[in-house]
């Protein structure tokens, strides 16, 4: 066996304390570091971003408004940008929110086109069968508030108004018909095409009504013509019977039935029957 060395024996060196003091200098360093670290983070941690800090406010102002300026609520809601963060997100379900709320609400009216809309029912129930007239202010209305939110109002009763027209024009066609068939049974043809010339200005712009009467029109011009070759048969033969006078009377009649110069389309027809009768001497 070998003798045991005593370590504090002269000739040997004792071990060194420095190898056992460097780990724990390392640590307290290190431990150092992440608490200064730590204190210089800690600020920052609490502190929003400038998007968000930007939101943030603008969330508070569209939140006060958004009771007496719906619209203006809005409006600040949807300007806050995604880098608000969770205000961005806030906002969006408040935007949400204030569109649903906005849809169900009676959309307001302009206080100029609530004034047109009295004027024009003002004037209906004065106007209540001049169609003409209702129609003319209905589409001036129309024109005036394309967009109006009391346009389809307007629009039905320019429909009723329309379909009153149309009825009434079918209504005056009717009575057209009848007194052109009373003034043809006397053989009055300037009479028959009077009466239909006097509505025709009201009555051309129907497709419905008007050209069953321009048609009759034209039928009694062709009608007055076939009269004028049959009085002037007749009128031969009184003149060759001798019967001077009763020509001349059958020729004023005729005259008188082509309305004596005052109908245009009957115009030639007269020529005619003055020649003839100034052709009878005595």
């Amino acid at each position: 066996m070998y003798p045991m060395q005593d370590p504090a024996a002269p000739g040997r060196p004792a071990p060194s304390r420095v190898k056992h003091e460097i780990p724990m200098i390392a640590a307290v360093l290190g431990t150092a570091v992440v608490f200064a670290l730590a204190i210089s983070l800690l600020p920052g941690l609490g502190r929003s971003s400038p998007g968000e800090a930007a939101g943030a406010e603008t969330y508070k102002k569209a939140h006060a408004l958004q009771k007496n300026d719906p619209a203006k609520a809005l409006e600040l809601y949807r300007s806050i940008g995604p880098d608000a963060g969770e205000w961005y997100e806030r906002a969006r379900g408040q935007v949400a929110r204030l569109q649903a709320e906005t849809a169900t609400l009676p959309a307001r009216i302009s206080a100029e086109e609530q004034k047109d809309y009295d004027t024009l029912l003002d004037f209906w129930r004065q106007n209540a069968g001049d169609y003409d007239g209702q129609i003319r202010m209905g589409e001036a209305f129309v024109m005036a508030h394309p967009r109006g939110e009391l346009r389809m109002k307007v629009e039905e009763r320019l429909a009723q108004a329309r379909q009153g027209r149309v009825n009434r024009r079918l209504q005056e066609a009717e009575e057209t018909e009848a007194s052109v068939a009373r003034y043809l049974e006397k053989r009055d043809f300037s009479g028959a095409i009077l009466a239909i010339e006097k509505v025709s200005a009201r009555l051309r712009p129907e497709l419905d009504v008007w050209p069953k009467l321009a048609a009759r029109r034209d039928a009694i011009i062709a009608d007055a013509r076939r009269h004028y070759l049959r009085q002037a048969d007749e009128a031969d033969r009184l003149v060759k019977l001798g019967q001077k006078d009763e020509a001349r009377r059958l020729w004023y009649s005729t005259l008188r039935s082509f309305g004596d110069g005052r109908v245009p389309e009957l115009a030639d027809l007269c020529r005619a029957v003055a020649l003839r009768s100034e052709e009878i001497r005595p």
